[in-house]
């Protein structure tokens, strides 16, 4: 068989340490098929000590190719490029006129990629979560 299963294919970098419950990005799609493009979507549970998320960056790694970021409510993507033209990142940002008063939003960020052909392998995505309070501070967060 060409293709494999890839069995628990991505994981957000700091899930490793916690459940799922207190993530605050997790894996919010199933496994992913080798070689095939999937949809990978990130679940945004909930923002930075009860501050709304302004930003999620999602660090692609090389052996992701592919790379079509989907349009959510959360905000348009942005396709970070490296100087051979491959995309090396993914980033939502809301407007600044789209984020809630306190941490009262569940987000869903979709990309697709190709996946390698390495069946049952976990391959690692390293996110940033950026959070704004009401009073313009920002928090950061890396999963």
């Amino acid at each position: 068989m060409s293709s494999h299963s890839i069995s628990a294919l991505v994981l957000a970098t700091g899930l490793f340490a916690s459940t799922a419950a207190e993530a605050h990005v997790s894996l919010a799609s199933g496994p992913a098929q080798a070689t095939k493009s999937s949809k990978i979507t990130l679940g945004v549970g909930h923002g930075c000590e009860g501050d709304d998320t302004l930003r999620v960056r999602v660090d692609i790694p090389a052996s992701i190719t592919s790379v079509r970021a989907l349009f959510s409510d959360f905000g348009k993507p942005t396709l970070i490029r490296d100087a051979g033209n491959v995309v090396i990142a993914v980033e939502w940002q809301k407007a600044d006129a789209d984020l809630l008063a306190s941490d009262d939003g569940y987000y869903e960020l979709t990309f697709r990629g190709r996946v390698p052909d390495a069946a049952f392998t976990q391959i690692q995505l390293n996110v940033t979560q950026t959070c704004r309070s009401a009073l313009g501070v920002e928090t950061t967060v890396l999963w």
